[in-house]
């Protein structure tokens, strides 16, 4: 037997990888030393693309290092590899219940009555608004970034993952080798889109939707490039290419204001649904309503 070590990146497409993602998963999680992988017949070149892809889908896998060492045959298969961990079995344990009571505090904040794409743009707004990046580069994973409070931009999206994932959206990584980034695809009423939480997030102001629900043509236009991912997915929809949130939901505001009936301090938020609806809360109160119906409904409480 050979051995060899190498650090984590994309390389080559793999028909068995989910079954390899499965066997892998679980031997992160169950600690260890040393995982079969015999069965798969993998090639090194193939397990640096599946390595990649479970740590960068999989948000509560940040207490695995991004190097391993494996072992392989005579016939330059995969024997097994070795797994390396940055925490104890104990305190991963302890990392992962903190986590995941931060992604349910913070995706909790939603409205059970708010739509996928609503839902998505309070988390997108709230990681803007909370978090902030980290410049130093250390923190890229779930745990550091909520402990610390910034990120990179693998911790950005892992979160956003996490996020978007609690309230039952499909979200899956994008990457690219090339411009050394990664961000997210979310699926929102049937269709998928590129969402760059961290490209959105200017530091010093409001948050931007630049980034914010691309179709391929949009995020390729706006600086992403030479992406790969864990599955091929397409991102046709240009529905939201050139929409303007910040517009939108300040001429709504404008227009309770208008009414002279509705005291804005009780406005919680204001979210649109779609190009020609759009949602908030007074109080407690959820309201969904078509634009041109805003005062009608807001004022008879329906």
């Amino acid at each position: 037997l050979n051995s060899a070590c190498f650090s984590v990146r994309a390389e080559n497409s793999f028909d068995q990888a989910t079954t390899v993602y499965e066997k892998i998963s679980k031997g992160f999680y169950s600690f260890e030393k040393s995982i079969d992988l015999l069965e798969f017949n993998v090639l090194p070149s193939q397990l640096g693309e599946i390595f990649s892809s479970i740590i960068k889908n999989d948000p509560y896998l940040f207490f695995v290092s991004p190097r391993l060492s494996f072992s392989y045959r005579n016939d330059g298969k995969v024997l097994s590899i070795r797994p390396a961990y940055k925490m104890t079995a104990q305190e991963a344990e302890e990392a992962i219940i903190y986590c995941k009571q931060r992604v349910g505090l913070i995706s909790g904040k939603t409205c059970e009555n708010q739509s996928d794409l609503e839902k998505a743009l309070f988390l997108h707004d709230y990681l803007v608004e909370n978090f902030e990046y980290d410049v130093r580069l250390q923190n890229d994973g779930l745990y550091d970034f909520f402990k610390f409070g910034s990120g990179t931009c693998q911790a950005y999206t892992l979160a956003y993952i996490a996020l978007l994932r609690e309230c039952g959206i499909k979200a899956c990584f994008v990457a690219s080798d090339t411009i050394e980034h990664i961000w997210t695809l979310a699926e929102i009423c049937g269709e998928w889109y590129h969402v760059d939480v961290t490209w959105d997030d200017p530091m010093s102001s409001d948050p931007q939707y630049r980034h914010f629900l691309c179709s391929d043509k949009a995020s390729l236009e706006r600086g992403h490039k030479d992406w790969y991912m864990s599955e091929q997915i397409s991102c046709t929809s240009q529905i939201y290419d050139t929409f303007d949130f910040n517009s939108y939901k300040y001429s709504c505001a404008l227009d309770l204001d208008h009414s002279g009936e509705t005291d804005l301090t009780d406005l919680i938020y204001l979210r649109f649904e779609d190009t020609r609806s759009c949602s908030f809360c007074l109080r407690n109160r959820f309201v969904f309503c078509r634009s041109d119906e805003i005062r009608e409904k807001i004022l008879t409480g329906d």
